[in-house]
């Protein structure tokens, strides 16, 4: 690809209403982050952004480490407004990000719904497609793992990715399932999610044969099956004396509105 006279630098403060429109105008695309967290991401230099012919026309967010490894990257938003699509634009945005990263990265990956078109676009600019997993209820959607490698020239490394994921929107563990060879990515099926698994606990089907993603999902199931709610006393006063006289099998009398037990013989 030849490179279009883009300009793209890194995003300041100024040009936080300008992203936060963009990501909201996009966001059934590229998901929602709060507005602080925009701003603090703007902060510690993770935001990059295109402008064609002095105009805003897209931007990119990512960060230079992922699952707890400074040699993986992940690109977590990359959003390019209408007019200014199908231009490069994006893909200048994404190599400027790649390239600002430190010579010992060696991977780069995203998430991406699988029914939307930027997987092409991903899959255009030389990333893989790894894995899948399940992603929102509503829209019964599934989010695939794109790669690419990096710096290949440093040291030669496989690709990877996580056995489970626990952030995101959805805020709950998710398993990630690795996309077979020779399989599409857009012909994968959503899995079930720690949700339906805790369905089916609740309904008194077999926790043991579910493989949970974490031990914090899995302690939350557990809760919620062994879990017992006693019943509450009463709060009128002459339907908690009636509780208490059957609770104790009539050994007890009513005084002032009050229930008092009868002291017992032998």
């Amino acid at each position: 690809m030849d490179a279009r006279p883009f300009e793209v630098r890194l995003a300041t403060a100024a040009d936080l209403t300008f992203i936060d429109h963009l990501q909201k105008r996009h966001g059934d695309q590229v998901g929602f982050l709060a507005t602080d967290t925009l701003r603090a991401n703007l902060l510690k230099g993770n935001v990059w952004i295109g402008f064609e012919n002095g105009q805003p026309g897209g931007y990119v967010l990512g960060k230079p480490w992922y699952r707890g490894k400074e040699t993986d990257a992940i690109v977590f938003q990359a959003c390019v407004q209408f007019d200014a699509q199908r231009r490069q634009l994006g893909w200048c945005l994404v190599e400027r990000f790649l390239g600002s990263l430190p010579a010992y990265t060696r991977r780069c990956s995203c998430w991406c719904a699988q029914d939307i078109e930027a997987n092409f676009f991903w899959q255009a600019i030389d990333f893989l497609p790894l894995a899948y997993r399940a992603g929102g209820h509503s829209k019964g959607r599934v989010h695939i793992y794109w790669q690419r490698l990096l710096n290949q020239e440093a040291g030669a490394c496989d690709n990877s990715y996580p056995s489970s994921t626990a952030g995101g929107a959805m805020k709950a563990c998710r398993t990630v399932h690795r996309l077979e060879p020779g399989h599409r990515w857009d012909a994968v099926v959503r899995p079930a999610d720690t949700a339906d698994v805790r369905t089916n606990a609740m309904e008194g089907g077999s926790q043991e044969d579910v493989n949970l993603p974490c031990r914090r999902e899995r302690k939350r199931v557990q809760r919620v099956v062994t879990t017992v709610h006693e019943p509450r006393l009463p709060k009128d006063m002459a339907e908690r004396a009636k509780w208490f006289q059957q609770k104790h099998l009539g050994h007890g009398l009513i005084v002032a509105g009050r229930a008092r037990p009868l002291p017992r013989i032998g």
